[in-house]
């Protein structure tokens, strides 16, 4: 009886032994974690996803910009397709998020009148409005349009845990940025708008 009840303790200890040491871990649970943090605005843990340390830097700057926090509130999302090894993986997304370009042009059409204006007045050419509370504002309203970017999110394996290859592409979907028509400055082959 000693025995069974020491092998049966030996059962439980290992079993929880592999589940503690992180083996549970998959592409698609570090993914929806990654993209559930970021929706909750749990910025610091999501960072803890991030692979590179100069990307996690670098997300962490984009949370403290209000409007992105916004957007990343907004944000849904869909999981596709799934290629993994033992060491990479690479997961299809939709991301679904507030449209950057519209809502940037949008407000720059408000305070298009107020820039002629003070511009008149002033006679110098050298006003500056802040356009961030004008697209914020548009950003906040239910019926902002929103864009659906198809992104791939990269993912490598850290010891038993996968974490996420934060590249330009995929913030760029997450905050609803997409290449326009004639618009040079961004090219991203992977990224282009839904309808």
């Amino acid at each position: 009886m000693k025995k069974f009840v020491f092998l049966f303790a030996m059962i439980i200890i290992i079993v929880s032994l592999i589940g503690w040491n992180g083996s549970s871990s998959s592409p698609q649970k570090t993914t929806n974690e990654f993209l559930q943090s970021i929706q909750k605005g749990k910025w610091k843990s999501a960072s803890n996803y991030i692979e590179n340390p100069d990307a996690k830097e670098y997300f962490l700057g984009e949370t403290h910009q209000k409007y992105n926090r916004i957007l990343f509130e907004k944000m849904a999302y869909k999981t596709g397709e799934i290629q993994k090894d033992a060491k990479k993986a690479t997961i299809d997304l939709k991301i679904t998020t507030i449209d950057t370009r519209k809502a940037q042009d949008k407000a720059f059409e408000k305070i298009k009148k107020e820039i002629l204006e003070k511009d008149s007045n002033d006679g110098d050419g050298s006003y500056v409005v802040d356009t961030i509370p004008y697209v914020i504002k548009i950003a906040k309203n239910p019926s902002a349009k929103k864009v659906t970017l198809p992104v791939k999110i990269k993912l490598v394996k850290v010891g038993d845990a996968w974490k996420v290859d934060l590249t330009e592409d995929f913030m760029d979907a997450l905050t609803g940025i997409y290449e326009r028509d004639g618009d040079e400055s961004l090219k991203m082959e992977r990224i282009s708008p839904s309808n």
